[in-house]
Order: structure tokens, then C-alpha cells, then sequence
């Protein structure tokens, strides 16, 4: 599985066109959370999986960024877009060690587990490099918003005068079950291969670590933006598990 992922992310050629980024969703909750923080100029934050680097525009106004990623490609974007705050390696995020403790560790879309063990050391890794009273913010793919996603489809579909039988075979196309890993990924037709994670799933596994608080909201797509799915401009909103972590 895990060379599976390094495989898909080497392989994009087009990141914001291939990739449904939330930094490319106005005012969302994260970049809400972002720009509602004081003091940024005294902060440190980590910025895990930091991708292409989409997220640097809403954080060269922290006193320093230690960014990385797995993807020599990706990050080579991120270079070119940089602001003089962030510091930009390559790291993989079980083994990662800072320069310093961060105030803030944020996570967006980059935690892909491949079984319960390794998602306990990628917690820990995360702890061990945030302050204790740090925070730690997490954007996950909601498995409940891509269950939800099929029966939007499904609807789609009956409004086309599709019968029953041709819709089976539209959502089964989708679903591709032979691609279901128990562990929650799931791999769709462009060839992106998640971890799919519900919302009790997450206050479970989170539950060990006696955080001071938890909260988890949704973090919600847009169909037309970021989808690029105009015909469900009028549809009920799809979402990512937006996660807010309070040591």
C-alpha cells in the first residue's frame, strides 16, 4: 500500500487540477482557523505533507514553518513558491524529527496509515515534535461523505431516466469493492488511493492519547471549484474531517 501511495503522488502531473486542494477553498474552516490565530509572529507551526506547498500563503506570517514531504517532485514545486519563514525538507512523517518543539502541527490530507501500529507512531511522532500545550489540526477524508457521495449519484442518475440495473452498474463502477482495504482505503476511478476515515473511527483511535479536547467538524467541498462537478452545483455539499487538537 505505502508504495502504492509514493507511486500515485510521483505521478501527478497536475496537482490543483487532480487534486481536490482545500487551500483553494475560500473561506473555509481551516483557513478560518488559520487566519484567526494571535501572535502568528511568535509561532512555530509544522506543516505536514506540506505537498506543492499550497498552504504557504496563509502561513508566512508565523515566525517560522518547518515544512516537508515524501514527494522529491512535490516538493520541488514547493520551492519555487516559498516564502523566506518556511524551511522546506524531505521527510517522511513516521521518522521526521524538527529542529525545535512547534506550537502548532498541521496535517492536511498526509496521515495514510497502513495499519493501527503505524497510525499509534504517527500520532506519536506528532507529539513528540509539538509542544505540550500545543495544538494539533488535522483535515482527513470523511468515509461517511463518500458513502454519502453514492447516493448523490444514485439520484443523478435517476434524473438521467437511467433503470435500476444501468445505475447498479454506474455506482458498482465507482465503488470498485475490489479495491476496498479493511482498514478504510479506498481507491476511485482517477486512480487515487485514500484512507477513508469516519467520524467515530477518529474519536476512537484519539481517545487513547487523553487529549485535552477534541473537536471535529466538517470541512465542506465545493462542487463546482474544487470538483469540478457543475451539474451538482445545487447538491447537497460533500466534506473532509476538518480535526482541531487541544494537548
Amino acid at each position: 500500500m505505502e508504495k502504492e501511495i509514493h507511486l500515485f503522488w510521483e505521478s501527478i502531473t497536475d496537482y490543483n487540477k487532480q487534486i481536490a486542494s482545500v487551500f483553494n477553498i475560500d473561506k473555509n474552516i481551516l483557513i478560518q482557523y488559520l487566519d484567526s490565530i494571535k501572535n502568528k509572529d511568535k509561532k512555530i507551526i509544522a506543516d505536514i505533507g506540506c505537498g506543492p506547498g499550497n498552504s504557504f500563503k496563509h502561513l508566512k506570517e508565523f515566525k517560522k514553518v518547518y515544512a516537508f514531504d515524501f514527494s522529491k517532485k512535490l516538493l520541488e514545486i514547493a520551492n519555487e513558491k516559498k516564502p523566506k519563514n518556511i524551511e522546506i525538507f524531505k521527510e517522511n512523517i513516521l521518522k521526521y524529527k524538527l529542529p525545535e518543539k512547534v506550537d502548532i502541527s498541521l496535517a492536511v490530507m498526509s496521515i495514510f496509515p497502513n495499519n493501527y501500529s503505524e497510525l499509534d507512531e504517527i500520532v506519536l511522532n506528532i507529539l513528540n515534535n509539538t509542544k505540550k500545550k500545543g495544538e494539533i489540526i488535522l483535515v482527513l477524508h470523511s468515509f461517511e461523505s463518500r458513502t454519502f457521495s453514492f447516493h448523490l449519484d444514485s439520484d443523478f442518475y435517476f434524473k438521467k431516466s437511467l433503470n435500476s440495473q444501468e445505475i447498479l452498474t454506474q455506482i458498482n463502477n465507482q465503488v470498485q469493492f475490489s479495491n476496498y482495504h479493511p482498514f478504510g482505503y479506498l481507491k476511485i476511478n482517477s486512480g487515487i488511493i485514500q484512507k477513508y476515515w469516519l467520524k467515530e473511527e477518529i474519536e476512537f483511535r484519539l481517545s487513547k492519547y487523553n487529549f485535552k479536547h477534541i473537536k471535529i467538524e466538517k470541512l465542506e467541498l465545493d462542487w463546482e471549484k474544487q470538483l469540478n462537478l457543475k451539474e451538482y452545483k445545487n447538491y447537497p455539499k460533500l466534506w473532509f474531517w476538518f480535526v482541531k487538537i487541544k494537548r
